[in-house]
């Protein structure tokens, strides 16, 4: 491979021309004098053998062929602007990959509101997101994780407390368990398949209320709900996550006597300890200040 004869920083004096309007204004945005600008568009164009402005009266305007070369190169600008912002929260400590295993229970949407939030914010070139099913966040805790968020509270770290989250037992329209008349009975629910979550890699656990009636295994809370929603049996899924399914109608509380909600609390881990880096500091602090405003709210 051969090395490039043109340079990024020519081309981001030709953007800096295009955004400002002129010459002069690029100068004073850049701090350079006009005739330092005009100097890279001439070594610019020199080492392409492509003219990319042309004179319009007193003023130079893009040529064609200087605009579609100059929208090729604006991410490769982008992308150095990101490297460099990188390299200087490096500087400061700030880790270059993280990696962040959460308890299956926690709403998906509230964990991908505070990741949109950190990446607004940060460069981070890595993130490593595991979403692990109810007590599978015990098995990553004597591993490499920097941030663990489980339903179940490590017996060799300290946890720090979020939110609670409610579960609710469902089952699709037209389920014989939605039919009758009055609550149901444990023994009424064994006589149908219930949807069970659990961590299956090698423990074989579940949690929650196990009916002694057939049972359908899945690894995940995604194919748990949409198990329930095609009738294949009942289940206790988080309300966070099926309340747009209960408002339409696709799912139905089950009419129990008694155990038709639970509520499992969050609890956020640092299996590398309190003193960490900036980067993992500033991930923290998002998810304490979601779980607050969850909490002010009252949210299960």
């Amino acid at each position: 491979m051969s090395l490039p004869r043109t340079q990024l920083e020519h081309w981001a004096v030709v953007a800096a021309i295009v955004d400002a309007g002129s010459h002069a204004a690029a100068a004073r945005r850049l701090h350079r004098s006009p005739s330092t600008l005009s100097y890279s568009v001439d070594r610019l164009e020199e080492r392409l053998g492509v003219a990319l402005f042309e004179r319009v009266g007193r003023r130079a305007r893009l040529t064609d062929n200087g605009a579609v070369l100059l929208q090729r190169v604006r991410p490769l600008l982008e992308e150095l602007a990101r490297v460099e912002r990188l390299a200087r929260q490096m500087q400061r400590g700030w880790a270059a990959e993280l990696r962040v295993v959460v308890d299956a229970a926690y709403p998906t949407d509230w964990l991908m509101a505070v990741l949109r939030d950190f990446s607004a914010c940060h460069e981070v070139p890595h993130i490593q997101l595991e979403q692990v099913v109810l007590v599978g966040a015990e098995a990553v805790w004597g591993d490499e994780a920097d941030l663990v968020i489980s339903s179940s509270l490590p017996t060799r770290h300290l946890s720090r407390p979020l939110f609670r989250v409610g579960f609710m037992a469902v089952a699709a329209p037209g389920h014989p368990l939605l039919q009758g008349a009055g609550p149901l009975s444990e023994t009424l629910l064994a006589q149908y398949p219930q949807v069970v979550t659990g961590d299956f890699s090698g423990t074989g656990r579940e949690a929650g209320f196990l009916s002694p009636g057939p049972r359908w295994r899945v690894s995940s809370l995604t194919a748990a709900r949409a198990a329930v929603r095609q009738g294949l049996g009942y289940a206790w899924l988080p309300r966070a996550e099926i309340e747009d399914d209960l408002a339409q109608g696709l799912l139905q509380p089950l009419p129990l006597a008694e155990g038709g909600c639970y509520h499992a609390d969050l609890h956020l881990v640092l299996p590398g300890g309190p003193d960490c880096g900036p980067a993992l500091q500033a991930l923290v602090a998002l998810f304490e200040e979601q779980a607050r405003c969850i909490r002010a709210r009252g949210r299960p």
